[in-house]
């Protein structure tokens, strides 16, 4: 008798805060061993999914935290996207600007990082703001089909 196939698809919400970030990268990471990743695989996605949705928990609910929702895909081609959701103000990463990796490290400013290391990590980023929510997908194409 032969296991279920993994689930194409997992969409996951979770409360915008610091404490629910792991929870959720775990989710994210079950996903991907689901559908035979290997560690290091497995480990570039929990490194990308940890900087989207830790940057969400900061920073998108400024009064109170609202939702964060991932959903996780395999593609046609074999890729995995993710988009993570969330309904606090606009804020296009893509339009951040790179951090001066050149520059002392006391001396540059705090932040810039995450998203630095989002777009060395994933094969495509894209944004857009949709029904009041900051939807943000990221491609990772080095990944092989689900099988």
């Amino acid at each position: 008798m032969r296991a279920a196939d993994p689930p194409a698809r997992l969409e996951a919400t979770h409360p915008a805060e610091p404490g629910e970030v792991m929870p959720l990268v775990r989710r994210i990471a079950d996903f991907a061993r689901a559908h035979g990743l290997d560690a290091e695989q497995v480990g570039r996605i929990e490194l990308i999914t940890e900087e989207a949705v830790a940057n969400v928990a900061r920073h998108a609910y400024p009064e109170a935290p609202g939702p964060m929702t991932v959903l996780a895909r395999w593609d046609p081609a074999g890729r995995l996207i993710l988009e993570v959701c969330d309904q606090g103000p606009p804020f296009d990463p893509l339009q951040a600007p790179p951090p001066d990796l050149e520059a002392d490290a006391l001396e540059r400013p705090l932040g810039g990082l995450g998203i630095h290391l989002l777009r060395e990590l994933t094969d495509a980023m894209t944004y857009r703001r949709e029904a009041g929510e900051n939807r943000l997908l990221l491609e990772i194409r080095s990944v092989p089909p689900a099988t």
